[in-house]
Order: C-alpha cells, then sequence, then structure tokens
C-alpha cells in the first residue's frame, strides 16, 4: 500500500464540459493515474470530493454556482489541488494556499504534465511519514484518549471525511481524518485498502461468506459483525489472494 506502487486518485471539477474532455484525454497518457470523477459545480465538487476521496483535484477557480476557494475552506483535509483558470489574476491567491500548480487556460498536455510530477514528488515525501507497525496512535473516545498500537488496528471505514477505526479490544475510534490518511501512512506489510471506504488488517482476516454473487462478507479477528464487500472491494481481495 505505499504511496508510490499505486495509481493515485484524481477527480476533475470543471464547469466547461469540453475542458472536461479534454482533461480526460490528457490523463490518459498517464498510467498511474485514475480518474475517481467529475464535477461541475462547488455542491457537486464537495459531494465526490466526500465520496471518492481523490488525492488530487484537478480544480477550476469559477464555477457555476461559487468559488472554488470556499469550496477548499469547508474540506477538513483538502486533497492536493492543480488550479485550471482563465483568470491568471487568481495566480497569487492560488499559491497562497499552497496549491502544487496553476494551468492558465488555454494549456498544453506537456504542461500538466509538469504539473501531475509536482505531485508526484509530494507523494514521494508523504511516504516517509509512514508509521512504524510498533507506534501508538492517540485515538479519542469521549473525554479519553487511547493509545492503540498500529498493528491492533483490524478495520477502517470511511464515511465522507470521517473514519472509524476498529480495535481488537473491539473499540471503535471516529476520526475528522479522511481514508486517504491512513492509507498514506500505514505500513503496507499489514494493511489493504479494498475500496474507497475501506482499508482491513490482513492478519485479521479470519473468513468468508458468500452472500450473493456480488457481495461477500468478510469476518475479521475478533469483531463481532462482518465487513460487508461490495463488487470493487471483493475484486480486489481476489486480485490480492487469487486462491478466491
Amino acid at each position: 500500500m505505499s504511496t508510490n506502487d499505486r495509481k493515485f486518485p484524481v477527480a476533475i471539477v470543471e464547469d466547461q464540459g469540453n475542458i472536461r474532455r479534454l482533461l480526460r484525454r490528457m490523463l490518459e497518457a498517464h498510467g498511474d493515474v485514475t480518474l475517481v470523477g467529475e464535477a461541475a459545480t462547488v455542491r457537486e465538487a464537495e459531494a465526490l470530493i466526500g465520496e471518492a476521496q481523490p488525492e488530487l483535484l484537478l480544480l477550476d477557480v469559477e464555477l457555476t454556482d461559487g468559488n472554488s476557494f470556499e469550496l477548499l475552506k469547508k474540506l477538513c483535509e483538502p486533497p492536493a489541488v492543480i488550479f485550471i483558470s482563465g483568470h491568471k489574476e487568481y495566480a497569487v491567491d492560488a499559491f497562497g494556499i499552497r496549491a502544487l500548480d496553476f494551468l492558465a487556460k488555454p494549456f498544453s498536455s506537456e504542461r500538466l504534465g509538469e504539473a501531475l510530477d509536482r505531485f508526484r514528488a509530494s507523494r514521494k515525501q508523504v511516504s516517509t511519514w509512514a508509521f512504524e507497525a510498533g507506534r501508538l496512535l492517540p485515538l479519542r473516545q469521549g473525554a479519553k484518549i487511547f493509545f492503540v498500537p498500529v498493528t491492533d488496528l483490524v478495520a477502517i471505514q470511511a464515511s465522507r471525511e470521517y473514519t472509524t477505526l476498529y480495535d481488537r479490544q473491539g473499540r471503535s475510534f471516529v476520526e475528522k481524518r479522511p481514508l486517504r490518511y491512513w492509507v498514506e501512512h500505514l505500513p503496507q506489510a499489514h494493511f489493504l485498502q479494498l475500496d474507497r471506504s475501506t482499508v482491513i488488517n490482513q492478519h485479521c482476516i479470519d473468513h468468508l461468506v458468500q452472500r450473493s454473487p456480488q457481495e461477500l462478507a468478510l469476518h475479521l479477528k475478533p469483531l463481532a459483525e462482518p465487513l460487508l464487500l461490495g463488487r470493487a472491494a471483493a475484486n480486489r481481495l481476489r486480485t490480492c489472494y487469487p486462491a478466491l
């Protein structure tokens, strides 16, 4: 689950259909990119980011229902941003919030490639923050703060910008961090991301039950209830364990 050996999810937020189509074509040339969604408005973008958890936004500044700077202020942990705009006067504000790049329309595929390279370089820096297996994580539960060993985490499930962490003691902790944060920091020898909302500790897998052709129930020790896996998560598990 290293940040450098998997495709990174990108979302396009742009109100002009022709620019969205152009960006889709340009992204096809980059094998380490996966497009997880598109939005044309601030409202659509907020929902998309909460659902798809992109690591990078290709973001227009002026959208039909508002300004994307206001969108970013609403997010607890906004993704990395490459701004795209026909208004060069926004460039100063863009770099003021540490945007990776600012592409002035019209732009070339080479210029987009340069911006993506900046993001790749930033991901390499993030990978150095990975938690060691023996690290204790301070996790809050009401007024109490528990110190949980990283490898005692059993599963993590996301709901928009929040994540719920389950540990071997049967406790659950709600954190205002996106799933992306845990994917980037947890040791890959133990943890596996199954889909956009689920990460599991592979060492806690007990057994599977086929509920239907499209649904698997994954039982993890010592969770009382199984995790229900949809098609995408089930296919990811089968990729890692071909005997399934």
